[in-house]
Parts: C-alpha cells; structure tokens; sequence
C-alpha cells in the first residue's frame, strides 16, 4: 500500500512535533556550580523549564547523558528547546499547508 505524499510529509511532520514536545517538556540540563559535570536527565514530572541549576540529585530522575563540559549534541539540544515553541507553531503552519493543499488537489481532481 502506497501512501501518498502529503500523508507521509503530514506524518512526519506530526512525528517530529511529538518528539519536539516529549523532549522540551521531559529533558532537563543539570548543571552544578562547584563541578564541571552537565547532565542530561528525564524528568519524572514534566514542566516547561529545561535548566537545573544546582539542584539536589534526585531519585525521580533518569540520567541519559552526563560529561564534562558539555554532552555531546548541547547546542543542538539548546537550539531545539529554546526554539521549541517558535519550531512547534512553524510544524503546524506547515502541516496545515500540506493538508490544504492535498485537499485542494483532490477536489480539483474529483471536479476534472
């Protein structure tokens, strides 16, 4: 089965959204003023904030990435959720212009 275009653009884009979220509301960056050492953890509650300054270790955390001075991907990772929103509200200009323009496609087709 063969999905059109759009459908798979729509899916993606829906996918990458979800990701987006899932990463701006579940990830945290812990940094410690006393140690060199940046952790990248799950959050066990989630919150808009993404940044932990000296915070108590906490058992509710799960740690994906920690190095000194950086984990590998730390810009990238600050660039995606400190554009989370802007990055969000262009997903979903885009995929309504996908769907309008599959839409209109298809009506042209039906009244050919």
């Amino acid at each position: 089965m063969r999905y059109p275009l759009p459908r798979i653009i729509s899916l993606v884009l829906v996918g990458f959204g979800i990701v987006l979220l899932a990463l701006k509301t579940m990830t945290a960056v812990v940094l410690f003023s006393d140690d060199p050492t940046t952790l990248l953890v799950v959050k066990a509650m989630p919150s808009w904030s993404n940044l932990l300054q000296d915070a108590e270790p906490s058992q509710y955390w799960i740690r994906l990435l920690s190095d000194e001075n950086g984990f590998i991907g730390f810009t990238l990772y600050q660039f995606l959720v400190g554009h989370a929103t802007t990055i969000l509200i262009a997903l979903a200009l885009l995929l309504a212009a996908v769907t309008l323009t599959s839409r209109r496609a298809l009506t042209k087709g039906r009244a050919n």
